[in-house]
């Protein structure tokens, strides 16, 4: 069993099935891209400055992407009011 047929049900819409495999690529490269800085990092390669600003720029974008938008709609698309 895959890590995607865990998060991805068969009973998801297919927009939001779509949306949940986005999201774990998206997870995916942030996590090895930092693995890599990480890597240049610990060989001198990359200053600590430089280390620190990619990872608090990853942090923003992680947090920044993670807010939820509200909408008046529902999943099916129908309006409903909360």
């Amino acid at each position: 069993m895959t890590l995607a047929t865990l998060l991805v049900t068969p009973s998801l819409d297919a927009r939001q099935a779509l949306r949940l495999r986005r999201l774990g690529l998206a997870a995916l490269t942030y996590a090895l891209t930092m693995a890599l800085v990480a890597i240049a990092w610990s060989f001198d390669v990359l200053p600590t400055r430089a280390a620190l600003q990619i990872a608090a720029m990853y942090l923003h974008l992680a947090r920044r992407n993670a807010r939820v938008r509200t909408l008046p709609y529902n999943l099916d698309g129908q309006l409903f009011l909360a």
